[in-house]
């Protein structure tokens, strides 16, 4: 078991796709399913997308991938392993990708996260998303719905 990070220890820096197994390795020990190595060298070798980790110590404690398409963005994912959590990292994470993405001109940002998470639901109400959907059955391993969230950057 990994050590709880301080702020101080740990640093975001662009994901780049020769991380894509570490990333992999993370998503695994944070969510109920796996998500193979080359989707996320694809996601950071694509210019459409956005992806960050969070770094400490020679490993990952976090990660974000967006994709955006013309003024819309999506959160693929936002996951941080749990002996990090509750740490400020998922809230930096957001912040670096948020100014990525009003770079890039993007206007609103939508995920959608499972209807039972009520930490993920707790975090992105306090960064400005509001429901604005529902759907059901989205997580096919244990058709749990999925609340569909988003944030406006600017009209």
């Amino acid at each position: 078991m990994m050590t709880a990070l301080a702020p101080a220890a740990w640093q975001v820096a662009r994901g780049e796709a020769s991380e894509a197994e570490s990333y992999s390795e993370l998503y695994g020990r944070c969510f109920d399913a796996s998500w193979p190595a080359a989707d996320f060298s694809a996601y950071a070798s694509d210019p459409g997308c956005i992806v960050f980790g969070a770094h400490a110590a020679g490993h990952l404690a976090g990660l974000i991938v967006c994709r955006c398409a013309v003024d819309e963005a999506e959160i693929i994912t936002l996951a941080v392993a749990n002996e990090s959590r509750r740490r400020g990292i998922a809230r930096a994470l957001w912040e670096r990708a948020l100014g990525e993405l009003a770079e890039k001109g993007v206007a609103r940002v939508f995920l959608e996260v499972a209807a039972n998470n009520e930490a993920a639901l707790g975090l992105y109400r306090t960064l400005g998303f509001e429901e604005v959907g529902v759907r059901r059955g989205y997580y096919a391993e244990d058709a749990q719905d999925a609340r569909v969230l988003a944030i406006t950057l600017r009209d």
